[in-house]
């Protein structure tokens, strides 16, 4: 038991892994084929090819709620969806590039609930 708690106690000193950061590259309000409208938001970081999903989920949930949120509500009417995708170099919307790392992330926006991943 002593050693669970001197574990613990060490692993809850250990700091927190830094959210990646990302750099606003450009917006896109688009229809969907189900005629729903979505506001796509891209975002850079050049070191993103050393980063997992899993790495990157949080940092995307925080722009969704920041930057998404804010550009989203300055649209009317606001869009259905919000799609995020954070990428390691810019890429022309629309086209593919099978050296460029890139996650995507969509969120539907809700004024209570704020952003719910779909």
């Amino acid at each position: 038991m002593i050693r669970l708690g001197v574990s613990f106690a060490i692993l809850a000193a250990l700091p927190a892994q830094a959210q990646p950061s990302f750099a606003f590259h450009d917006r896109h309000l688009e229809q969907l084929p189900s005629g729903d409208t979505a506001l796509v938001l891209r975002f850079l970081n050049p070191d993103l090819s050393a980063l997992s999903y899993a790495d990157v989920a949080p940092g995307l949930d925080q722009l969704c709620e920041t930057e998404g949120r804010v550009q989203w509500a300055a649209l009317q009417p606001t869009p259905d969806e919000l799609v995020l995708v954070v990428m390691d170099r810019p890429i022309p919307r629309g086209t593919a590039d099978p050296e460029a790392t890139q996650y995507i992330s969509a969120y539907r926006i809700d004024a209570q609930e704020g952003c719910i991943w779909q």
